[in-house]
């Protein structure tokens, strides 16, 4: 017998023997209300389904859902769980599914206490179940509730060790304890829960098991919280470079997602810094860039990076719907006017939509458009076609116009939203800053 269960049965024992004294004290409780054995998971399901049931009402009326409305729903949900836990007074639980879920209506119920007690009561005689290990975030979280922090953790130990949790669950639960330890000002044992959120998600986004901008931004908030632990603690140098190595990882990726909500974070956390300024530190060696998988190439030959490499690139990612990236037209034009002879190489990346503004078009009749399009907005560059969203995907694009600058080593050193205002300051200096940099740093594919 380890030493999770024998903690918890003897939890379990102290609380059969504390209702046993209450018992003994009190009248006997109402006539139990239940009409069938599966009636406390149907209260269950109907409760905590209250929230979802509600949001998708007004999306179906497509009325807009704000914080005022969530936090009304979320009343209604308790008081929902309070009214079907008041109709079980009096019923004879089974130690089985029945008390699991009868400890996850209190636990919505906001009763954290006695969710805790009905679950490790259930915990105790379901030990290895399927159902044991969806109780034990919930009793986690209710452990963490009532500052039982050294519970929470062996129950955490025990449910990440059955090794059946997923990313989000056990992140989840990570974050709660980094937030109990910060309220403690226990710096040290919150670093060690971020660093934990941060290794599970960078893992999972190598392993491609984890993909897009709620990747992204697990990763984000782990680095962030990390960086205000080492704050708190007076590092401010260790905070700095916790987002420096999470934008350096952006660009190698390479995910504009990634990088963009990786600079709003450490701006927000230091408005000082300017976190744009990552392109300054130069990247030994060559990294291995996703080749564009245009079908099509207007005003330009076919191209892989291995040809570029005495050039700055600057992709550009856009479509002719977009209202934005139109505006950016008249800088890239300048840019391309100013540097081309310097050795900058602009490629606007566009993929094919099977039609324009509401008009269908076959892919002959669209790259006539685009053809047509380019002229008339004297767009000189060449132009890269797509047929998916390849090209998006392997460069982490989650909106338009999005640029990557690549130096002449193959290497991804910035990547923004836009070419007009600021970012065009930012993106005009790097651009210089690549180009004057000595071309011992080009690689030689």
């Amino acid at each position: 017998m380890n030493r999770s269960t024998r903690f918890l049965i003897a939890l379990s024992v102290a609380l059969l023997a504390r209702t046993a004294a209450v018992e003994a004290q009190t009248p006997p409780p109402a006539p139990c209300e239940r009409t069938s054995s599966s009636s406390v998971r149907l209260m269950f399901e109907e409760a905590d389904s209250y929230v979802t049931r509600k949001q998708a009402e007004l999306e179906k009326q497509k009325s807009p859902v704000d914080d005022r409305v969530r936090r009304k729903w979320w009343q209604e949900q308790r008081e929902l769980a309070a009214k079907d836990l008041a109709s079980l007074r009096g019923c004879d639980l089974q130690p089985n599914e029945e008390l699991y879920y009868f400890g996850r209506l209190q636990f919505l119920a906001g009763e954290f206490g006695p969710a805790l007690d009905s679950l490790r009561l259930f915990l105790t005689q379901n030990t290895y179940t399927e159902l044991a290990q969806l109780a034990r975030p919930v009793a986690i979280s209710a452990a963490l509730r009532k500052n039982l922090v050294a519970e929470a953790e062996q129950i955490s130990a025990d449910f990440q060790a059955r090794g059946t949790a997923r990313l989000e669950q056990v992140f989840d639960i990570e974050n709660q304890f980094a937030g109990v330890y910060r309220t403690a000002a226990d710096f040290d044992s919150m670093t060690r829960h971020t660093k934990a959120m941060y290794r599970m998600v960078k893992q999972a986004m190598l392993d491609k098991t984890c993909k897009g901008v709620s990747c992204d931004q697990m990763l984000v908030s782990s680095v962030a919280l990390t960086a205000e632990a080492y704050f708190k603690q007076n590092r401010p140098d260790d905070a700095q470079a916790v987002f420096e190595r999470l934008e350096k990882f952006a660009l190698s990726r390479p995910s504009a997602s990634l990088f963009m909500i990786t600079a709003d974070r450490y701006k927000q956390f230091n408005p000082s810094i300017d976190p744009f300024r990552i392109y300054e530190q130069t990247i030994d060696g060559s990294q291995k860039l996703p080749e564009l998988t245009a079908v099509d190439w207007i005003d330009m030959q076919p191209v892989k990076f291995s040809q570029l490499h005495d050039r700055v690139v600057l992709l550009d990612f856009w479509a002719t719907w977009c209202g934005p990236c139109r505006a950016t037209f008249p800088e890239l034009r300048r840019l391309k006017t100013a540097y081309e002879a310097k050795g900058l190489t602009i490629i606007g990346v566009t993929r094919y939509f099977g039609g324009v503004d509401g008009a269908k078009m076959n892919r002959e009749q669209e790259l006539a458009y685009l053809r047509d399009f380019k002229k008339k907005n004297e767009l000189t560059y060449g132009f890269a076609v797509g047929d998916s969203d390849k090209d998006i995907e392997d460069y982490g694009v989650f909106g338009i116009p999005t640029y990557v600058l690549i130096d002449r080593g193959g290497n991804v050193r910035l990547m923004g939203i836009g070419a007009t205002g600021a970012p065009a300051a930012t993106l005009e200096t790097a651009i210089k800053k690549l180009i004057a940099e000595p071309a011992s740093t080009a690689r030689n594919n």
